[in-house]
């Protein structure tokens, strides 16, 4: 036992020799021979404070970050607004004045009266003449290249055209006469007749002449084409004056074929109200026996209107129905 204990006791001694020759020559070696159990003491405090140092961050920090702080906003230049003399009068643009435009647009014709009434007896080669009045409704001035046109059934011995004496400015009228002369052969005659502008566009109203020749001379071979014979000509409407808009007009023409023929026919239709026009269906040419025939026309009407509609055969022989006349008023 007390082998062990001074064994022990010498190599603590050296171990405590070798330490003190690694210190620096400026720390004093410690004139106490220190114990071995004050060793082991000193060594365990140390590592306990390490420990502490480790887990228990300090309260103030010992390295503080440097730098430029950021703003928080970004600086933007702006661009300077200009200064408003509230005291000086507002500039406003000179507007141009609208222009009014009559009523219809374009060119519009209004009937207005004719001479020779329908149906006026007439000597066979009789020289006559007849006129019809209109009113320029458009907004077009009708200029002496406008003319009064034929465009269908009898010509009568007439001009293909007559031309306008003198510009019609919208508002005004104009009486345009054209010469004629009654056939030779006895019968019903009816000729068409419609206003055409500079360019050789045609609109309405269409107008016609429509004669009795009375005592044909004999032999005269006959004006009308041959090849069947049209008769019994008339036209119907279901309501001729109506007051609800819109409305619907049923007409129906009625004639009788005594032989084979070829036959051509078509509506027509007038009106005195400025700037209505009609939408008729074109002219139809076929091939008919004897018998009795019926054609409707139907016509949608939306706004006020006062006119009038008859059938119109073109051959083989010319013949018309009575104008039917009809008015319609939105109530």
């Amino acid at each position: 036992m007390y082998t062990s204990l001074k064994r022990l006791w010498i190599i603590l001694m050296v171990f405590s020799m070798l330490l003190a020759g690694c210190q620096s020559n400026s720390t004093p070696i410690a004139s106490a021979t220190p114990q071995p159990g004050a060793i082991l003491t000193a060594a365990a405090q140390t590592a306990s404070a390490r420990l502490t140092e480790l887990s228990l961050p300090s309260s103030t920090p010992t390295n503080t970050p440097t730098g430029t702080p950021v703003p928080p906003f970004p600086t933007v230049e702006g661009t300077v607004l200009p200064t408003l003399n509230l005291s000086a009068s507002p500039t406003f643009p000179i507007l141009t004045p609208l222009v009014t435009v009559p009523q219809g647009g374009g060119d519009q014709a209004t009937y207005v009266g004719e001479t020779i009434p329908d149906n006026t007896d007439f000597a066979p080669g009789a020289a006559f003449t007849k006129s019809w009045t209109f009113k320029n409704s458009g907004s077009t001035t009708w200029t002496t290249s406008y003319a009064m046109a034929f465009i269908s059934g009898e010509k009568m011995g007439g001009p293909d055209a007559v031309s306008l004496t003198k510009n019609v400015a919208p508002g005004e009228m104009i009486e345009i006469p054209v010469n004629l002369t009654a056939p030779l052969n006895s019968g019903t005659y009816n000729g068409v007749w419609e206003l055409r502008n500079a360019t050789g566009g045609l609109f309405q109203p269409a107008v016609w002449v429509r004669i009795d020749v009375i005592g044909g001379t004999p032999g005269v071979p006959p004006t009308q084409p041959t090849g069947g014979k049209i008769t019994k000509v008339n036209l119907s409407v279901d309501k001729a004056n109506a007051s609800s808009c819109p409305h619907t007009f049923n007409f129906v023409a009625s004639f009788t074929v005594t032989a084979d023929t070829t036959i051509s026919y078509q509506f027509e239709a007038g009106t005195t109200t400025p700037g209505f026009k009609f939408n008729l269906p074109a002219k139809v040419t076929t091939t008919l026996g004897p018998g009795d025939y019926t054609i409707p026309l139907t016509l949608d009407i939306t706004s006020a209107v006062v006119g009038w509609v008859q059938f119109h055969i073109l051959t083989p022989t010319d013949v018309l129905s009575a104008k039917v006349n009809f008015t319609l008023t939105c109530k």
